[in-house]
């Protein structure tokens, strides 16, 4: 099909497995999603995706091998890094939009405007910065900052991977007072996040990450 061709087109070298690569629901889904939202962050791609946080960085990281995203410093927070498409990734999403729509039917109007409504309700959450939040929230804003600082990295030295662990213990703290205080789901679902950093964190301290398959 034409838009087979224009994604498989858009690779340089390797395109029989960049296209199989794209074709799969997960990173389909993460190219997309970064298309909708322009500027985005690790986090943001690992729940819209519902995948793990570590499995996210290794989706995003075979994308840049591949030309189709870029990194960029947060400007409120140094330590941060954005994701991005390159004008390689907006021809790809384009094509691959294409060929989802050719497929499914073109979206009645009114659901395309109930995404859209959707999509800015999740934008506006990301740009709350903590403050009038709940706590489940605030401990989600942390997380998601620590997150998105571990995604900007290849390694971790020995200090670093102290220091982030030691920023990760509070969170498996709360996680336990919260199933003590009978809200498991959510204690559940805090030191799920955390234990998933954490192994970012051991892996990173390794030099592993980039290196595992997705």
């Amino acid at each position: 099909m034409n838009s087979n061709s224009s994604v498989a087109a858009s690779q340089s070298g390797g395109s029989d497995n960049a296209l199989g690569f794209l074709l799969q629901e997960k990173p389909a889904h993460a190219l997309l999603t970064i298309s909708r939202y322009g500027k985005t962050y690790a986090s943001v791609i690992a729940r819209e995706v519902n995948t793990t946080f570590a499995h996210s960085v290794r989706i995003l990281n075979r994308m840049e091998r591949y030309g189709l995203v870029a990194c960029g410093q947060d400007s409120n927070d140094g330590r941060v890094k954005f994701i991005e498409l390159t004008h390689r990734g907006k021809q790809v999403a384009g094509a691959l939009q294409s060929l989802l729509d050719s497929i499914e039917g073109k979206k009645q109007p009114e659901e395309r405007k109930r995404k859209r409504r959707t999509l800015k309700r999740h934008e506006r959450r990301e740009k709350l910065d903590g403050k009038g939040k709940s706590r489940d929230m605030a401990l989600d804003s942390l997380l998601d900052g620590l997150g998105d600082e571990l995604a900007g990295r290849d390694y971790l030295d020995d200090e670093e991977y102290v220091s982030a662990m030691r920023r990760l213990a509070p969170f498996r703290r709360e996680a336990a007072l919260l199933a003590a205080s009978g809200k498991k789901s959510k204690a559940s679902a805090l030191d799920k996040r955390t234990r998933e950093l954490m192994e970012l964190c051991e892996q990173l301290h390794r030099g592993d990450v980039t290196g595992r398959r997705t």
